[in-house]
C-alpha cells in the first residue's frame, strides 16, 4: 500500500510546512500572516490530479458496505476523506491520499490514538482551530473551507 500511494500522491509539492508557532500565539496572531507561514494553499493541488479517478470517502450507510473495496482501489484512485470518515478507513488499513478538515469544531477526536503517518496530506479550512493544523501529518494545506467568507485570508 505504501508504494501504491507514493505513486498516486507523488505530485504533490515534496515540502510539509511545520508548525513554527506555540497554539497559544496561533489564536492571537493575525490569522492571515500565520497561514501563509505555517502552510501552503491547495492552489498547488488544482491540476495535481487532473484525470486520475478519486474515491470520495465519507461516514454514512453504505460506508462499511463498501470498506472491504478500498483497499484495492487505493492502489487505483486518489482517496479523499473527510475525518469523520478516518477512523473506519484506517481499521480497514486504507490511509487517505487527502484527509480534508472544514470544521470549526474539535476535530482532534477524529485522530486521536491514530497513527496519521501514512495519510499523504491535510488539506484543511482556514477557519478550523488550531489543533487541527498540529495535526502530525506530513503535508497540510489550507483552503477557504467558507469560500468568500474565508477568501480575505488569501488575498494579495
Amino acid at each position: 500500500m505504501a508504494a501504491s500511494s507514493a505513486s498516486v500522491i507523488s505530485p504533490l509539492p515534496a515540502y510539509a510546512a511545520p508548525i513554527q508557532y506555540p497554539i497559544a500565539q496561533l489564536c492571537s496572531a493575525p490569522r492571515r500572516m500565520l497561514l501563509s507561514e505555517i502552510c501552503p494553499t491547495i492552489a498547488p493541488l488544482r491540476a495535481a490530479f487532473a484525470g486520475r479517478p478519486c474515491v470520495l470517502v465519507s461516514p454514512g450507510p453504505s460506508l462499511s458496505k463498501n470498506l472491504a473495496q478500498l483497499p484495492e482501489l487505493a492502489r487505483r484512485a486518489l482517496i479523499v476523506s473527510g475525518t469523520h470518515s478516518l477512523s473506519a478507513l484506517l481499521r480497514a488499513g486504507v490511509a487517505p491520499h487527502v484527509l480534508v478538515g472544514a470544521d470549526p469544531g474539535d476535530l482532534t477526536r477524529h485522530w486521536e490514538g491514530l497513527d496519521l503517518s501514512g495519510v499523504g496530506a491535510f488539506a484543511i479550512a482556514a477557519t478550523c482551530r488550531p489543533a487541527t493544523f498540529a495535526a502530525p501529518v506530513r503535508r497540510r494545506f489550507v483552503f477557504a473551507g467558507n469560500g468568500e467568507l474565508d477568501a480575505w485570508m488569501f488575498a494579495p
